[in-house]
């Protein structure tokens, strides 16, 4: 059986601009499992990894 579902969030951010680029540069690894890589919504499926303490 497979879970099927949507999961949305919304933070803020308090952090200069360059030092939150630079997580999603150099610790946030991504995989695109499915659909296209630029797609919103149920077309794609992407597997996000955040490393922590690099």
């Amino acid at each position: 059986m497979g879970l099927k579902g949507e999961v949305g969030v919304e933070i803020e951010i308090h952090s200069p601009a360059l030092k939150f680029f630079n997580l999603f540069v150099t610790q946030l690894h991504t995989k695109l499992h499915q659909g296209d890589w630029h797609g919103v919504g149920s077309h794609s499926v992407k597997h996000w990894t955040y490393t922590l303490g690099v």
